[in-house]
C-alpha cells in the first residue's frame, strides 16, 4: 500500500507515528510537510525526520498547488492523508481526476464548540468532507463536530495524535529510583497566550504565598512571552527542548502543567503522562477529556481561572506522598496512545474499504494493566 501523508509542521510525535506506519510490512510511505517555520514557535530540526521518506516544502512551494500535486502524484498513492481543510493546495488534491480512485483520509482536531462558524461549516466544506473515505478525529469533542458535519460513524475513527511511548516508558522507574518524588512543576509548550501563561504565572505567584516552601517551576519552549517567564520568581526558563531530551527532563520533575485557554488536543500532556507524571490541565485541553481524571492521575481546572489553578498547585504540594500513585495511573491512561497503535488504527480503515491490509504488529507495551 502506497500512502502519502500531507502535513503542516513537522514534530517529534508526528515523526514517531510516521515511522511506526512506515515500519508496517507492505507500506510505502511518503510524508509531505512544511519546512520548519519561525512563526510556528517550534524549533524542531529536520533530524526528527530521520529514517523517513519525506519531502519538505519551502515557503513558496507549500502554497503552489501544482507543485504539491506533482510531488504527491509521483508516489502513485493508494491513499492520501490530508490535514482537515485549512491548506488549499492539500485540499485541492481530493478534487483531481487523477486521484479519483485514491482513498482519502482526513484528520481533524477541531473540538465542537457550537459556534456560528461551526454550525455553518457544512455549507462551506460539505462536498469536500463527503469525498473523504475516512476521518481520523482527536477524541470525543472532535467526534461530535465531525458528526455535526454529517460524517457517518462508519467513516470515523478516534486517534489523530499519538506519541513515542517506548521513549518515555522507563521514566517513571527512573523517577522512583531517585528515592523521593521530585518537588518541581513542569510546563512544556509554546510561550504564547493561548497556552494559558497569562493565567499560569499569576496562579504560580499566588501559590507561592500559600505555602512556606514553594516548589520551583521549569519552563521549556519558545515564543514571545519568554521575558515574562524568565522574570518570574521561582521560574526556571530553559528554552526549547528537543524530543530526544524530553524523557530526561521529565524524569527530573514531579508534575506537568498545561493551563491552555484553547487546546484542541495537547500532545505534551500525553507525553508527560506517558512518562508517569501527574498532570494539571484546564477543561479547555482536549486530551484532558480522554486522559485526566481528577484526584486519580491529576487535576482538571476551569480555563482562565488563576485562583483555581493556584488551588491545584497547593493540592499537589500538600499531597506529595500520593504523587507516585497518581503518576502510575497517568501512565496507564497514556499507554493507549502509542505511535504503534496509531498506525494500527490508520491501517484498520483498509479493512472497511475491502483492501488487503498490510501487516503491522503493534509494539505498544501495556503497563500496570493499562
Amino acid at each position: 500500500m502506497r500512502i502519502v501523508i500531507c502535513w503542516p509542521d513537522i514534530s517529534g510525535y508526528a515523526a514517531a507515528c510516521w515511522r511506526a506506519l512506515s515500519a508496517c510490512e507492505g507500506v510505502e510511505l511518503l510524508v509531505v510537510a512544511f519546512s520548519p517555520r519561525p512563526e510556528a514557535h517550534q524549533n524542531f530540526g529536520e533530524t526528527v525526520m530521520a529514517g523517513l521518506n519525506y519531502r519538505l516544502l519551502g515557503a513558496a512551494e507549500r502554497d503552489d498547488a501544482a507543485a504539491v500535486r506533482a510531488i504527491v502524484a509521483a508516489h502513485r498513492p493508494d491513499a492520501i492523508v490530508v490535514p482537515g481543510w485549512f491548506h488549499e493546495p492539500y485540499r485541492r488534491l481530493a478534487g483531481l481526476a487523477e486521484f479519483a480512485q485514491v482513498k482519502f483520509i482526513m484528520t481533524m482536531d477541531n473540538p465542537w464548540k457550537g459556534t456560528l462558524r461551526q454550525r455553518l461549516a457544512r455549507l462551506t466544506v460539505g462536498r469536500y468532507i463527503d469525498r473523504m473515505d475516512a476521518v481520523l478525529v482527536a477524541g470525543e469533542r472532535c467526534w461530535q463536530f465531525a458528526r455535526h458535519l454529517k460524517v457517518p460513524e462508519r467513516k470515523l475513527i478516534r486517534g489523530v495524535y499519538a506519541f513515542d511511548l517506548p521513549s518515555f516508558q522507563g521514566v517513571y522507574e527512573e523517577r522512583m529510583a531517585r528515592g523521593s518524588w521530585p518537588r518541581r512543576f513542569l510546563f512544556m509548550g509554546r510561550y504564547i497566550s493561548v497556552k494559558g501563561l497569562d493565567f499560569l504565572l499569576p496562579a504560580y505567584r499566588q501559590y507561592r504565598t500559600l505555602v512556606s516552601d514553594p516548589w520551583p517551576i521549569t519552563f521549556h519552549g519558545q515564543g514571545p512571552l519568554r521575558a515574562s517567564i524568565a522574570a518570574e520568581a521561582g521560574a526556571d526558563e530553559r528554552g526549547f527542548c528537543q524530543p530526544s531530551d524530553q524523557p530526561a527532563v521529565m524524569a527530573e520533575h514531579g508534575v506537568f502543567v498545561l493551563p491552555s485557554t484553547f487546546e484542541p488536543w495537547g500532545v505534551a500532556l500525553m507525553e508527560a503522562m506517558g512518562a508517569g507524571l501527574p498532570a494539571i490541565c484546564t477543561e479547555a485541553v482536549g486530551a484532558g477529556v480522554e486522559l485526566v481524571r481528577s484526584y486519580h492521575n491529576g487535576l482538571c481546572v476551569p480555563a482562565c481561572d488563576s485562583g483555581a489553578l493556584a488551588v491545584a498547585f497547593k493540592w499537589i504540594h500538600d499531597h506529595h506522598a500520593r504523587l507516585p500513585e497518581l503518576g502510575r495511573h497517568a501512565r496507564q491512561f497514556a499507554s493507549a496512545h502509542s505511535a504503534e497503535l496509531w498506525a494500527e488504527r490508520l491501517l484498520a480503515m483498509t479493512l472497511r474499504w475491502g483492501l488487503q491490509r498490510p501487516g503491522c504488529e503493534s509494539g505498544a507495551q501495556l503497563v500496570d494493566g493499562g
